[in-house]
This record gives C-alpha cells, sequence and structure tokens, in this order.
C-alpha cells in the first residue's frame, strides 16, 4: 500500500523543504521572544528616565524660586526707603555728605528695638567753609521724631565727617553718637594741615547735647575710631 508519510520522508527534495521551513518558523520565534523581551527590559528603564528628569526639573525650579525670593527679600527697599526718608527730613538741594547711617544709641523713641538714623548734609548755596548740618530720626508711633543736632562750642573752616560710631562714654546704660571729623583751621601757616576732632553727643531726656568737655579731651591726631576708642578708655574711668 502507498504511504504518503514514508514517500516523504524518502524523498530528498521534500525533507530540504521542510527542514528549511522549520528553521524560518524557529527564527521567526526567536525574533518575536527576543523583541517582546527587548521591550519591557526597555520600557520600565524610560520611565524611570522620564520621572527622573521631571523631578531635576522641579528641583531646578524650586532652587530658582528660592533664590529669587531671596534676592528679592536682600534687594528691599531699605536704600530707596531711607533715600526717600531723608527728602522729607532736609532741605530742598541739600547735598549728603556722608553715607547715612542706622545704629542702636541713645533711646530709640517707642520702638526701643529700632535703630536711630544719622543724616548729614550742607543745604542748598552752602560754602564749604559753613558748618554741616546733622540730623538724627528716631522711630515713633507712625512716624519720625527729628533732631538737629547742635553745633560744637567751636567750628573750624573746614569740617568733615570721616566716620560715625557709638560708644558709651558716660555712666548712663546708653551709648552716644560719635562722629570723627576731619578739620583746617584756615588760619596760619598751618591753617591748611588737617587735625581731627571727635563730636560727643549724648542723649538728655528731650534733646541731644554735644559733650564739650570729653571732646576735647580727645587727641586731634586721633584719626581712626580704633584710636578715638583707646583715648576714652583713657579719659573715662
Amino acid at each position: 500500500m502507498f504511504n504518503p508519510a514514508e514517500y516523504i520522508l524518502e524523498n530528498n527534495y521534500t525533507k530540504k523543504v521542510m527542514f528549511l521551513i522549520m528553521l524560518f518558523g524557529l527564527m521567526i520565534f526567536m525574533i518575536q521572544c527576543a523583541s517582546s523581551s527587548q521591550d519591557s527590559a526597555t520600557a520600565p528603564e524610560k520611565k524611570v528616565t522620564a520621572t527622573e528628569t521631571d523631578a531635576k526639573a522641579t528641583t531646578a525650579e524650586t532652587k530658582i524660586e528660592k533664590e529669587s525670593s531671596k534676592e528679592s527679600s536682600d534687594s528691599t527697599n531699605t536704600k530707596t526707603d531711607l533715600k526717600a526718608l531723608t527728602k522729607k527730613y532736609i532741605p530742598n538741594g541739600a547735598e549728603i555728605i556722608h553715607k547715612i547711617v542706622q545704629g542702636k544709641f541713645a533711646p530709640a523713641g517707642v520702638k526701643s528695638n529700632a535703630d536711630n538714623v544719622i543724616i548729614m548734609y550742607r543745604a542748598k548755596d552752602s560754602s564749604p567753609t559753613d558748618p554741616y548740618e546733622i540730623v538724627v530720626l528716631r522711630p515713633s508711633e507712625n512716624m519720625w521724631d527729628d533732631y538737629t543736632l547742635p553745633q560744637p562750642d567751636t567750628t573750624w573752616s573746614i569740617m568733615k565727617p570721616v566716620s560715625v560710631f557709638f560708644e558709651n562714654v558716660d555712666r548712663d546704660s546708653e551709648k552716644e553718637l560719635l562722629i570723627l571729623e576731619e578739620a583746617e583751621s584756615g588760619a596760619g601757616p598751618t591753617g591748611a594741615v588737617p587735625f581731627y576732632r571727635t563730636r560727643v553727643y549724648d542723649w538728655t531726656e528731650s534733646e541731644f547735647k554735644h559733650l564739650e568737655d570729653i571732646s576735647d579731651k580727645i587727641s586731634a591726631d586721633a584719626d581712626t575710631a580704633d584710636k578715638v576708642r583707646k583715648e576714652l578708655k583713657r579719659i573715662v574711668r
């Protein structure tokens, strides 16, 4: 009897065809398996990468926002406010001749933890030989109380503020305002030779007073705040 299976197996050509078909099928199967494996391995990596990128971007944006906020906080209107404040308390056209200084000295008005403000200026059209003016602003409840400081008993031809600082030079608990200035007498052969004088201002319950006796005892060679402090240790005991 004729057997088709035996005929096919005995036929060499048919064997080759069947072998190639099986080999081709096996190759397709392996390619599909490899592709599925690669897709399953790659997908989580892409997901993680995207998540990490988003997280980094969010972190960077947060950092920039914080830095911008800090810059905004650091660059508050303190200087602008002082400048605007100054315009309210000095004459129009006056020239500021020293950096505006804030500090704790004397009682600071009703806001004891606030700083007083010191403004030094020359009035418009004033001569360089005219004494400069000093205004102290003390914070009050809703505004500033302003005080024009008295001139020392002796004024000189040239007076220029060099340094502003605060020290306790008497026996009370408050610091006094000290202004170191360079001066020239403008008279005689040494009239143009500079020397130094330190003004000392004390608060006396309702106004500022210049302490002439202490000021006169500070050496005319004390040309820095540190030298003045050393002088004060010698003078005030």
